[in-house]
């Protein structure tokens, strides 16, 4: 498998490719040409496909590319206004011998940990009735294996397989914290909302030559899909119906705002909470990415659309510094009169 993160400019990247996204064709001194961006699990290059002057023509080839098809590109790799780029001077064929695993980026953690220990915290639950709920869903074989491969987004953060996964785990980490500081809050609520809010993600996105929206997910969105979810999951463990609003309540209002898909706006202090982690984890996850891709570019600041502001970036610690300065206190320290 060809690493996108590893090519330089002259390489030639000659191996089957998934279409991210594909852009109307624009025209140029002599031509038309359609941008695209091309990717597999190792990441992703934008590409220009150039074509001729014939503009019905540049529709069509555009018409016929759809994010998720499978190209086999063979093309040079070039450098514009400092990016790396693909250049196709044709329009590839559709790619015959790939593998999925090949073409989505997965998750460097171990999933089977972080699904022990959401687990463990799902049993730790006193409540029993919300235990129940819990456990009921996080023991069903099919929603194991949706787990385990779900991303967290399309694009923002955590877009990768085995990223939802890696999302509540976090969220988890950050509710005990938040649960030991705040003791006043109801603890079994508060983890439970963390473990069903987001179950509307597994069933809103599909990832298999790329992560796109499902239809439900376009037309349902992620709080409404979880709700229903946790509905049939209250419908068979028959909970009283306090306990099932406040579940509820949790994951229609995990978003915040209905411009940011919530149904309702958080109306308890554990709705609150469950909204702040999640508001925390997502733009820190987003903030990370973000430096990291900038860093490996050799950049050390830059705007982030996403987040709606410019990011600096730190300098890594000398560690050899680091040392010097310790020594240079203990030594003050030594000499200073008593």
């Amino acid at each position: 498998m060809t690493d996108l993160g590893e090519v330089s400019e002259g390489d030639i990247v000659d191996a089957p490719l998934a279409v991210r996204r594909v852009d109307a064709p624009t025209a140029y001194d002599g031509g038309h040409l359609v941008r695209l961006e091309l990717g597999n699990a190792t990441g992703v290059l934008p590409a220009k496909l150039w074509l001729g002057p014939d503009e019905d023509r540049a529709r069509e080839v555009a018409a016929s590319i759809e994010p998720g098809d499978v190209l086999a590109v063979a093309a040079p790799v070039r450098t514009y206004r400092d990016r790396l780029e693909l250049n196709l001077e044709a329009v590839p064929a559709e790619a015959e011998d790939w593998e999925p695993g090949e073409l989505l980026p997965s998750t460097d953690a171990h999933v089977g940990r972080r699904l022990h220990r959401c687990l463990r915290a799902a049993r730790s639950i006193a409540d029993e009735q919300v235990r129940r709920v819990v456990l009921h869903v996080w023991t069903d074989e099919a929603t194991r294996a949706a787990i385990a491969r779900a991303p967290a987004t399309k694009r923002r953060h955590r877009a990768h397989l085995g990223g939802w996964i890696e999302h509540v785990h976090a969220e988890l980490a950050l509710a005990e914290t938040l649960a030991d500081l705040h003791p006043e809050l109801d603890r079994d609520l508060l983890v439970a909302g963390v473990l069903l809010h987001d179950l509307g993600r597994l069933d809103a996105y599909e990832a298999e030559t790329t992560i796109d929206l499902t239809r439900e997910g376009r037309l349902l969105g992620t709080a409404a899909l979880a709700d229903e979810r946790l509905q049939r999951a209250l419908t068979v463990c028959a909970i009283d119906r306090d306990r099932a609003l406040h579940l509820r309540h949790v994951a229609l209002a995990h978003a915040g705002r209905a411009d940011w898909g919530a149904a309702v706006e958080p109306a308890t202090p554990e709705a609150i909470a469950v909204h702040a982690i999640e508001r925390l984890d997502t733009r820190l996850a987003r903030a990370v990415e973000v430096v990291q891709r900038r860093r490996e570019r050799g950049k050390t600041s830059g705007y982030s659309s996403e987040l709606g502001r410019f990011l600096e970036l730190a300098d890594p610690l000398d560690d050899g510094a680091t040392e010097r300065s310790a020594a240079a206190d203990v030594e003050a320290s030594s000499s200073a009169p008593a």
